[in-house]
């Protein structure tokens, strides 16, 4: 009986640390290409579409970026996406409630999941935008 006592705390401090190391990563650099052609004011569409799509706040415009905000809950994010008719990135700025570390770049994985979504959109906007 002792032996499964044992061998149930080494697995259950397993799992624990497991989920601990998963919500704590690094801070993912979610950027792409704009296709050949498209305009600035095109891409900021894009952009501003894809953050509309994904419940991002539009916190201010200016030339070549576009500062949005996110907010679930308790927890909320606000990152800086630049670009110009090449190329496009999402740069985290702030987090709240999402354990941000900027001197060790890591956050919570549920900006990881936020970033990832938004870009994904951005990139089909673009493609989207491109083909007509």
């Amino acid at each position: 009986m002792k032996f499964f006592a044992k061998i149930f705390l080494v697995l259950s401090a397993a799992f624990l640390l497991a989920s601990c190391a998963y919500k704590h990563q690094a801070v993912e650099n979610v950027s792409g290409v704009v296709p050949a052609g498209l305009t600035s004011q095109q891409v900021e569409e894009a952009i501003v579409k894809a953050a509309v799509e994904y419940n991002w706040q539009i916190v201010s415009k200016e030339s070549g970026a576009v500062v949005l905000q996110q907010l679930k809950n308790k927890y909320s994010a606000t990152v800086k996406v630049v670009y110009d008719t090449a190329n496009w990135a999402v740069q985290l700025v702030s987090a709240t409630g999402l354990n941000y570390d900027k001197s060790n770049n890591t956050v919570h994985s549920h900006y990881n999941v936020w970033a990832r979504n938004l870009g994904s959109e951005i990139d089909k906007n673009l493609k989207t935008i491109a083909a007509l």
